[in-house]
């Protein structure tokens, strides 16, 4: 028999307290508040959060990529003694 699979991914950052959704378009309008879940498997979901299909290696880096540009990096004390 045959068997396929599908793999999706989405990136998100947690800062401050909230969910940022580091794959959303730029422009994009605002952004729909994220929150955590699991569905009825048992699986946790963030409903909302931009899900990207993926097939590779190559568009996996990509997706990380993408998301690392958009990453808050603001200096906190422990990162300045770490």
């Amino acid at each position: 028999g045959k068997c396929s699979v599908k793999m999706e991914c989405y990136m998100l950052e947690l800062y401050r307290d909230e969910l940022i959704d580091l794959l959303r378009p730029q422009g994009a309008g605002d952004a729909p508040k994220l929150d955590i879940k699991k569905d009825t498997k048992g699986w946790v979901t963030v409903p909302n959060a931009t899900v990207t299909e993926v097939s590779n290696e190559d568009d996996i880096l990509d997706v990380i990529q993408t998301g690392l540009k958009v990453r808050k990096t603001a200096g906190t004390k422990m990162n300045v003694e770490s």
